[in-house]
């Protein structure tokens, strides 16, 4: 709530400011409506006929009221405040929800371009473990056919055979 003050103090009036969204919209159509229902809104106000009392009077700022030569409440809502059409909001609220799809889809595309990166590496190391066992198993197998050529050597050293290798 901001307050109004000139040289000779308050001025006796306020503007009280609503979220910047539909929530804020809803708010300030309830605050006008609930002024304008008791007879104390914005036409009630600005009736030459109007009697001088304490009473408060409030409405919902429109482009008029920014128009208006209503001092430093006019000076404040040029300066301070953000008047929307409703039009103007759904406008905008369609920008920015465009907008948040948009980056949503980059996000999306990136990690999806990082899972397709880890799938290739994994493939990659997977291709490499596979050629590891089978250059293990190929080796296990050499080393085991020499352990038998060897024995196969040995035994025929002693006289019993022939000393062959068959690769």
């Amino acid at each position: 709530m901001d307050t109004f003050h000139d040289y000779q103090g308050h001025q006796g009036t306020g503007l009280l400011t609503f979220k910047n969204d539909i929530h804020g919209l809803e708010d300030a159509q309830a605050f006008d409506q609930n002024f304008a229902a008791i007879g104390r809104g914005r036409k009630e106000w600005f009736d030459e006929n109007r009697p001088a009392n304490l009473d408060l009077y409030g409405w919902q700022a429109t482009e008029e009221d920014v128009q208006a030569n209503l001092g430093q409440l006019t000076k404040h809502l040029k300066k301070y405040c953000d008047l929307k059409t409703v039009k103007q909001m759904i406008e905008e609220n369609e920008r920015i929800n465009k907008q948040v799809v948009v980056d949503l889809v980059r996000i999306v595309d990136l990690k999806n371009d990082l899972v397709a990166a880890s799938h290739n590496q994994f493939v990659h190391l997977r291709n490499m473990v596979n050629e590891v066992d089978n250059l293990r198993m190929k080796a296990e197998e050499e080393k085991r056919l020499m352990g038998e050529k060897h024995k196969q050597g040995i035994w025929n050293a002693s006289g019993h055979n022939v000393y062959s290798y068959n690769t």
